[in-house]
């Protein structure tokens, strides 16, 4: 620790970048809807991503489901009449691109990536220099943990842009987690103590700010979970890129 009470970061980050493709997307849903059935077992509510999943899946279900049956009747009921056949077929269409628009992905956000030059870039500026801490780390954790959406909230409570657990938030004095300058202070002044617990270490800072530095402390970094060694290497991927 340096004698102004600031650790300088120790950049040990190794690992390999995370899983480069993602699943197909018909197996990504039926691993979220499996996920979001699991966690209603268990009493637990189901995220907004889960939310949008399970609506994708409803409704391509019911686009096969209603060309299957719609196609059937065609085939049976309008053999000999043309005119009715094609005005059924018209209606066939009309059906199939509406359930087709519902089944679509969410439209992105103006935070489901960064822009330079957006707000968030003054807000992400003041925190670095609060609290003695590199710009794009800070980005880095955002995306990681939010994919820059101030109204991102995880399974277990976790809010805002840097996933603040509530009480947490309050230890750092943060009253609004939603609000994004708030969040983004409040997420830098906890890695900021971190990186002081643990004298400047970056590998133990980040597993403390994931895992929770209880565990840290008991358990050390040799044997993370997956979860955790999953989210430092995310972030060491993301150090490596000029922006994201």
């Amino acid at each position: 620790m340096t004698k102004d009470g600031i650790s300088p970061i120790r950049w040990n980050l190794t690992g390999p970048p995370p899983p480069g493709e993602a699943k197909p997307a018909d197996a990504a849903f039926e691993a979220v809807f499996q996920n979001a059935i699991e966690n209603g077992a268990k009493g637990g509510e189901t995220s907004r991503a889960q939310q949008a999943a399970l609506a994708r899946l409803w409704a391509q279900q019911m686009l096969a489901q209603t060309q299957s049956l719609l196609l059937s009747s065609f085939g049976a009921a309008n053999a000999d009449k043309p005119q009715s056949a094609a005005a059924s077929m018209f209606g066939l269409l009309a059906l199939t691109a509406r359930l087709k628009e519902t089944a679509q992905p969410p439209a992105r956000t103006r935070y489901d990536r960064y822009r330079p030059g957006s707000d968030i870039d003054e807000i992400v500026s003041d925190a670095a220099a609060t609290y003695g801490l590199p710009e794009k780390l800070i980005h880095a954790v955002i995306k990681a943990e939010s994919a820059y959406n101030p109204a991102a909230r995880s399974p277990v409570g976790a809010q805002g842009l840097m996933q603040l657990m509530p009480q947490t938030a309050r230890e750092l004095g943060v009253s609004d987690p939603w609000d994004a300058r708030q969040n983004v202070f409040g997420g830098s002044k906890y890695l900021r103590w971190m990186l002081d617990r643990y004298d400047g270490d970056l590998k133990s800072a980040l597993a403390a700010y994931n895992w929770g530095p209880h565990n840290v402390d008991r358990k050390g970094t040799t044997s993370l979970p997956d979860e955790t060694r999953n989210y430092i290497a995310r972030i060491a991927h993301l150090l490596k890129q000029e922006q994201w």
